[in-house]
């Protein structure tokens, strides 16, 4: 079944503009999820796109989208500070409670 679209129509029903899908389309950049509204759209699978080809490209993506942490070491740093702080104001509190407890223990038992 052939379906005839507008580029701009086309471009609508698969979630673009105009203006981005025909970039996209002279880069070769289409996302998989663009893939997969073109192949929702004309009504075949994915797959059918690669069919034939054989080779298979794999772009890394550009650095500055890499998740590299830049200072872990000092973050790290930072972290392992804190924790020992909470750790340090958790036994504070613990034995603020203790005293608070033997002080309330005492003052009961002077008013019995």
């Amino acid at each position: 079944m052939q379906k005839n679209f507008s580029e701009r129509s086309f471009a609508q029903k698969i979630g673009m503009s105009s203006t981005g899908f025909r970039a996209a389309m002279e880069r070769q950049t289409l996302s998989v999820q663009i893939l997969e509204n073109i192949a929702d759209v004309l009504g075949v699978p994915v797959i059918s796109f690669f069919e034939g080809s054989e080779t298979r490209e794999v772009h890394e993506p550009p650095e500055h989208y890499s998740k590299k942490c830049t200072n872990c070491a000092k973050k790290d740093g930072q972290i392992e500070l804190f924790t020992k702080l909470l750790a340090e104001k958790e036994q504070q509190i613990a034995n603020l409670n203790k005293e608070l407890g033997r002080k309330l223990g005492r003052e009961n038992n002077h008013v019995a």
